[in-house]
């Protein structure tokens, strides 16, 4: 469990700072939470 959870916040940690880093190209191809993406 704890090998896991490290992977796990390991995972989220990157994905996190790669949104930071690269907000715009999520956000172009992510849809909205809550309901559909905008044009």
């Amino acid at each position: 469990d704890r090998s896991r959870r490290s992977k796990t916040s390991e995972a989220y940690l990157r994905l996190k700072d790669h949104l930071e880093r690269f907000p715009d190209f999520y956000n172009s191809e992510l849809t909205v939470p809550g309901g559909e993406q905008e044009e």
